[in-house]
């Protein structure tokens, strides 16, 4: 596991041109928070915050990946997505094909998340 530090003034080195903000910690913002759990089978996805096409790419790539190596069987934990902003279809559709179309199994967490009902 990797560890990421804020950056300070002692800890920007001595790049030519280096910016320092040594009273600015790093922060972010997420979107869409992703957790995958290979450890369990299902492999476990939890989901939370916004999920729409734009965010859905990223979620398709990981499944895509697991599926590459070899996962199959998945339970999809969407209890914390925020509703659907538009009338357009949830993405989950999309992911739920993928799984499905390689003869995968995909287990949605017993409340669906507010306004992504899969099919």
């Amino acid at each position: 596991m990797t560890t990421l530090d804020s950056v300070n003034a002692s800890s920007a080195g001595s790049w030519p041109g280096a910016v320092r903000y040594p009273d600015l910690a790093w922060k972010m913002d997420p979107v869409l928070e992703l957790w995958v759990d290979v450890e369990t089978m299902p492999v476990a996805i939890r989901l939370a915050g916004v999920l729409d096409d734009l965010t859905a790419t990223s979620v398709v790539q990981v499944v895509q990946e697991l599926l590459d190596e070899g996962y199959r069987d998945f339970i999809m934990q969407v209890d914390d997505l925020e509703p659907l902003r538009s009338g357009g279809s949830s993405p989950l559709y999309g992911i739920e094909r993928l799984v499905k179309g390689v003869g995968g199994t995909l287990t949605w967490s017993s409340a669906l998340g507010r306004g992504h009902a899969p099919p």
